[in-house]
């Protein structure tokens, strides 16, 4: 037994840094190497986390094969950087391994150092990479936002995942959370906006396989940047129920911005479709502005982006959003920020509103209708009316107080707007559809600044056109 140590010792003898013969294995400081198989390993990275005993002064580390052992024990391992490294002191630390190859076997080694500088026993672990049929990346991470990407091969029947925080690991695995699943795809871009900025995220994915069985599982950690470290947009804006203008305004870093604004919503259907853009917002946006398709619009360098929009709805409540692609100093897209609003909401204590019509320069084809509303009347709807229909019209039970106004608004006639100006407060319509010798009414349907929900009493203004 004891020429057999001796014997192991003196093959297991090699050189330090400075060609002099040591004696490995001799320090009292050990390592343990932990792979987090079911977490840490794709088909070109994986994360280890090297643990030393509380006597080590420091300790060394490698990726390498199996026929790396005695390079690594005389140090003279020659590996591309980041497959190696040194620590001083004994705190544990977690380092990844990336730029591997698929489907490789790989060997970790460490070793730790005592106060005596005397290298302990050698660690190992031996690394199986996956074949390069599923891959998770981070696209864009901005303070707001963070974007992924997944691709994955037809092995695979489907993917489960959750966007979350360190702590939600276990609930994840047991099914507990509000999940998202993704089935019989190749690749997705998945977005998650209005996050903290300076916050640390994990992105959770279960593999499945054809057979339903969770073939991996994976995490990926980000860490939003603090407002102000990275490129970033803010919103001011001002708007009613029909109109607002919306404001864009960059921050340091960003070399212009272009957006898309929608009610919510409204681009889903085209942005998610797999036959589409596959979620790929940045991608859309980038290929829409430089077309001028859709409802894009696209600032002048740094300068605000300012976007006077419409809601012919006339809704309060009314849901909005803006999609903001933000390219970088060098002119490249590096994320999207989205703004989530509204139209205002209902006021109940808002005035009644009210319209005056007169009528003169009678035709024989109608006349000449002179609209009038005072500054806190929000709008109002007008048409030439059928005076016989409507009297006969009022006397059914299909008949209701805001009948007229409503069937206006819904066959889109004509609608004018109080921007605050006197041209907005007084205008005048002339109708030339009419018959000869035929009853009409003038009629205006006023409202207020809840728009459709705040409908005023109906006026109508009776007149009868000339023979022809």
């Amino acid at each position: 037994m004891m020429a057999a140590v001796l014997l192991s010792g003196g093959i297991l003898a090699g050189c330090d840094k400075a060609g002099n013969e040591v004696l490995p294995e001799t320090g009292s400081a050990t390592m343990v190497i932990e792979v987090d198989r079911d977490f840490s390993i794709d088909s070109t990275s994986v994360s280890v986390r090297f643990v030393p005993s509380e006597n080590a002064a420091g300790y060394r580390y490698a990726i390498g094969t199996a026929e790396d052992f005695e390079a690594f024990r005389d140090g003279t391992m020659d590996v591309p950087a980041g497959y190696s490294g040194e620590v001083e002191g004994n705190e544990p630390s977690e380092v990844l391994f990336e730029g591997l190859d698929p489907i490789s076997l790989y060997s970790v080694y460490a070793v730790a150092t005592d106060e005596n500088g005397l290298e302990g026993r050698i660690a190992s672990t031996k690394i199986v990479t996956d074949k390069n049929d599923f891959n998770v990346e981070n696209s864009f991470l901005l303070s707001r936002s963070a974007t992924f990407q997944i691709e994955v091969s037809s092995d695979y029947s489907s993917v489960v995942y959750y966007f979350g925080q360190d702590g939600d690991i276990d609930s994840f695995l047991a099914g507990e959370l509000e999940t998202k699943q993704l089935s019989d795809f190749d690749r997705k871009t998945l977005n998650y906006f209005d996050l903290e900025p300076d916050t640390d995220y994990v992105f959770f994915a279960k593999v499945i396989d054809r057979f339903g069985i969770t073939a991996k599982v994976v995490n990926y950690q980000v860490h939003t940047p603090a407002l102000g470290d990275c490129p970033n947009v803010s919103l001011e804006y001002e708007n009613d129920v029909y109109s607002g203008t919306y404001t864009l305004k960059q921050g340091e870093g960003s070399s212009r911005i272009s957006a898309i604004m929608s009610t919510q919503g409204a681009y889903d259907g085209i942005i998610e479709n797999t036959l589409n853009w596959k979620g790929d917002i940045a991608g859309m946006i980038d290929s829409w502005s430089g077309v001028g398709l859709g409802q894009t619009y696209d600032s002048n360098g740094t300068e605000d982006l300012v976007i006077e929009y419409l809601t012919p709805t006339l809704t309060c409540d009314n849901p909005l959003e803006i999609y903001v692609l933000i390219y970088d100093e060098e002119g490249a897209p590096c994320g999207v920020e989205r703004f989530r609003f509204s139209t205002p909401a209902l006021d109940e204590n808002a005035p009644a509103p009210t319209a005056t019509v007169s009528v003169r320069d009678i035709t024989s084809t109608g006349a000449t209708y002179d609209y009038t509303m005072p500054e806190d009347t929000f709008a109002c709807m007008y048409d030439t009316v059928d005076a016989d229909w409507f009297d006969e019209l009022k006397e059914s039970d299909e008949y209701t107080e805001y009948y007229l106004h409503e069937l206006l608004f819904s066959q889109g006639k004509y609608f004018h707007y109080n921007d605050g100006t006197a041209s907005g407060m007084s205008w005048s319509f002339t109708e030339t559809t009419g018959q000869a010798n035929y009853r009409y009414y003038a009629a205006a349907c006023p409202m207020n600044c809840n728009g459709v929900s705040g409908w005023g009493d109906l006026v109508i203004v009776e007149y009868r056109t000339s023979a022809e």
